[in-house]
């Protein structure tokens, strides 16, 4: 019935019962591993990543459990819930670490169609998609998470973001006193300067740099917590993926690389020339595609924001990132009980 029907209505639909499907169609009681938690900004391919772990028996997917809509629309957290997750107060970590962390709460965000390919009735283990949260990446993995944080090319995710509307946050990273301790002075100008006289493009650009820096500049980067791209999981995803299942203890390595040549069921993003590309083995062209209508000087001038903010795992005339070599050979397992 819903072939029917707007797209719009359809995702109204979705959200209405979404709460009480995802309570229907799943029985989780946790296992001895800990949850991974991707985390991301968005447009950055992270929902195919999440379906690909959530291939892994009895692994449920959380999607979006901060999005700041559904959570006010489900009253699931006690206290206010925002586009941004910057820093947070004493009394906003112990009830948004328990929303997280308890799948009575943060289920409603799970899968609500059991009809569904690798559709477990019974899971133990959930893997939760969080792309507003990237500031806080210390502290989610201190949570007890398997943590992954997932990079793309600022260009191309900007693309994505301007056609897909999202909006241009610059002023409240600035209006956010715990976060701009991760800035000095210069870069403070600098995104007040682009806030208000940059085009679009750049503003997309500079964001992602305000989205990524925290993370990019962890000393726990690779370490604590792993670290993988876009590009990796394009162009050698074999590999990568091996390389994931290690970091985050994920047995069935057949059943992530059979979601390769797969869409993401839960977006309407990929085209078919995309899908045909990943199938066909064509990674570079397809990673390549963004830079057709871009001269050399615009691509660096696109990049300039990256330069300021200290960022050198992009560059121009690049298309895979300039990956530091305790990221790409990280392998240690994560596998913490939960807490």
């Amino acid at each position: 019935m819903t072939d029917y029907l707007d797209q719009p209505i359809r995702e109204s639909l979705k959200n209405l019962f979404r709460p009480s499907l995802a309570r229907l169609v799943t029985t989780h009681t946790p296992g001895p591993l800990s949850d991974v938690a991707i985390v991301s900004s968005p447009r950055s391919g992270s929902t195919w990543l999440m379906e690909t772990i959530a291939t892994q028996p009895g692994m449920k997917y959380i999607n979006e459990p901060d999005h700041k809509d559904l959570l006010t629309r489900y009253h699931a957290l006690r206290i206010a819930p925002r586009w941004l997750w910057l820093s947070l107060a004493p009394h906003e970590r112990q009830d948004l670490a328990h929303y997280l962390l308890d799948d009575r709460r943060s289920g409603l965000f799970g899968p609500a169609n059991p009809v569904a390919p690798n559709h477990s009735w019974r899971t133990s283990r959930r893997v939760l998609k969080l792309i507003r949260m990237t500031a806080l990446v210390e502290w989610l993995d201190s949570l007890g998470f398997a943590t992954v944080y997932l990079l793309r090319h600022p260009i191309p995710q900007a693309q994505s973001c301007m056609k897909r509307g999202h909006r241009i946050l610059l002023d409240d990273f600035l209006a956010d006193v715990h976060f701009i301790q991760h800035l000095n002075s210069d870069i403070i100008s600098y995104v007040r300067r682009i806030s208000s006289e940059g085009d679009p493009m750049r503003q997309y650009v500079t964001q992602w740099c305000l989205e990524n820096i925290v993370a990019l500049h962890s000393p726990f980067a690779g370490q604590r917590f792993a670290l993988t791209t876009h590009e990796l999981l394009i162009t050698d995803p074999a590999k990568e993926l091996r390389r994931l299942a290690r970091a985050l203890s994920l047995e069935h390595v057949d059943l992530l690389l059979t979601q390769v040549s797969e869409p993401s069921r839960t977006t309407d993003s990929s085209s078919a020339a995309t899908l045909e590309s990943i199938r066909a083995g064509e990674a570079t062209r397809l990673l390549d595609l963004w830079r057709s209508d871009l001269s050399a000087a615009e691509e660096r001038r696109l990049l300039e924001p990256l330069q300021v903010f200290g960022i050198s795992q992009y560059q121009p005339g690049e298309i895979l990132p300039d990956i530091p070599r305790h990221w790409a050979t990280a392998s240690e397992t994560l596998d913490r009980p939960m807490r």
